[in-house]
């Protein structure tokens, strides 16, 4: 093992150059930051019951198949419809409020969907 630290560019290619930036230009103390995770849908679903059994309510929200752009390489800011995502986060929102300030708590029916 190497005791020794590396140099700070010891493994930075020579192509790329940080000359010109700001060091914590983004950092905000004591922000949690809450990473998306995709699941292959089998899992999610066996996750989803698994809370609806448990009396959790977990949703998924997506605009999946949208674009043929979704997930996918080409998948850039200028492929966003910002009025379609607009849209879709506002329409959350009432139902948000809704469970958010009702006593309902999902409930597993067996043999059915959650």
């Amino acid at each position: 093992m190497n005791a020794s630290a590396p140099s700070q560019d010891e493994d930075i290619p020579a192509e790329i150059d940080f000359s010109g930036g700001v060091r914590g230009k983004f950092h905000r103390p004591n922000v949690r930051l809450n990473l998306p995770v995709y699941l292959d849908a089998d899992v999610q679903a066996y996750l989803s019951a698994l809370a609806a059994k448990k009396g959790v309510a977990a949703q998924t929200v997506a605009s999946y198949g949208l674009y043929p752009d979704y997930h996918q390489p080409s998948d850039d800011l200028a492929h966003i419809n910002f009025k379609h995502l607009n849209a879709a986060i506002g329409s959350l929102i009432g139902p948000i409020e809704w469970l958010a300030n009702s006593a309902f708590v999902p409930k597993w029916n067996e043999g059915g969907r959650p």
